[in-house]
């Protein structure tokens, strides 16, 4: 069974820690070291975020797929027919890759009759 954001925040050491809540993001950049592609990502006016360890992206059950494929992961002939330029899979790290979602419907109604 997984971990939650939740869980894992609990043994985390905050001054490691670097949170951007509504960043934008284009796409991921992937540098090769080691045989290993680590992935930091470009957020707006193209600020760069080069991390030292871990990236947990969390853009969800639609926008993360999408933004691992402007990203170059993903059906190779597909992305090169949009001329994006592909990763290659034997190099990227991908480890419990998992969807959590929820459901909810906030609705709020006036009394007032216009």
């Amino acid at each position: 069974m997984g971990h939650t954001a939740a869980d894992l925040l609990e043994y985390a050491d905050p001054a490691k820690i670097a949170v951007h809540l509504h960043a934008t993001v284009q796409r991921i950049l992937f540098k090769i070291k080691a045989s290993v592609y680590y992935a930091f990502a470009i957020f707006e006016a193209y600020l760069t975020k080069d991390p030292r360890s871990e990236v947990i992206l969390a853009a969800g059950a639609i926008g993360s797929p999408q933004l691992m494929m402007l990203s170059g992961v993903g059906p190779a002939e597909q992305l090169r027919s949009k001329g994006i330029d592909i990763v290659p899979d034997r190099h990227v790290k991908a480890q419990a890759v998992q969807d959590i979602w929820s459901k909810y419907v906030n609705h709020s109604r006036s009394n007032t009759r216009n």
